[in-house]
């Protein structure tokens, strides 16, 4: 599938929850492939204060506050979590969210505790969540088996595109917009010798047009050879 295709179907599962007809969204797909921004660009069509993004590392008592949060927000109520493979691996973050994505057919109400003598909430001991929960990660946890159940219950995507896809979609999404002081006529340079010489490597996202804007744009400050600075790029992000 093409980037403009999944933009489609991420804004119609979106939808889907903002009508009540589902808790939870898992996307999973590598870095780079511009999942952060198909679901920023969704919450768009909703009040901004409808919604609360969090990325890195929180604690389980930070999350239990984002859940309050939530639920002061304006209808239809999202909690996006993105990047947070590393925080999702705490057992009482996984319990927390568990209450908050239950599946109670027709109540739209999940019961959420969290009994501390901390003053950030030790007057909430127990919420009933009624947000939306989305979900962004870079791979999916086979080996937490507490934390797959918790998101096999989840409306699941999963996000790939292979090189041509991600080629044609950043000749559609990327090389129209602008950056920097590049033209378009040099994005589309770039463009032309990522395509040229991406067969050599095997990895390729958004982030490697974006890469090879910036060695343009150091090549036009210091006429320092811009394709061998890609070139080095791409060939230690073939070695990891």
């Amino acid at each position: 599938m093409l980037y403009h295709e999944y933009q489609k179907l991420i804004k119609n599962y979106i939808n889907l929850l903002g009508q009540g007809l589902g808790n939870s969204l898992t996307i999973v797909s590598p870095a780079g492939y511009g999942k952060t921004t198909l679901i920023l660009n969704s919450m768009k069509e909703y009040p901004q204060n409808s919604y609360l993004y969090l990325n890195g590392y929180i604690t389980p008592l930070e999350f239990y506050v984002a859940l309050w949060r939530t639920i002061k927000l304006q209808p239809p109520k999202f909690l996006v979590l993105d990047d947070m493979e590393f925080t999702l691996q705490d057992k009482k973050i996984q319990i927390l969210l568990k209450g908050a994505t239950a599946d109670l057919g027709t109540s739209t109400k999940r019961i959420v505790y969290y009994i501390s003598l901390n003053k950030n909430v030790e007057n909430i001991p127990k919420l009933e969540f009624d947000g939306k929960i989305i979900i962004l990660l870079n791979e999916f946890p086979k080996k937490n088996r507490q934390l797959k159940a918790i998101l096999d219950r989840t409306i699941f995507l999963n996000l790939k595109m292979d090189k041509d896809e991600v080629l044609q979609s950043a000749k559609e999404e990327i090389i129209p917009k602008e950056f920097g002081t590049l033209t378009l006529e040099e994005r589309k340079e770039v463009f032309d010798f990522i395509e040229n010489n991406i067969p050599l490597y095997n990895e390729i996202s958004f982030r490697t047009i974006i890469q090879g804007f910036k060695c343009y744009e150091y090549y036009k400050q210091t006429q320092e050879d811009w394709q061998q600075l890609l070139l080095s790029i791409l060939e230690n992000k073939n070695y990891r």
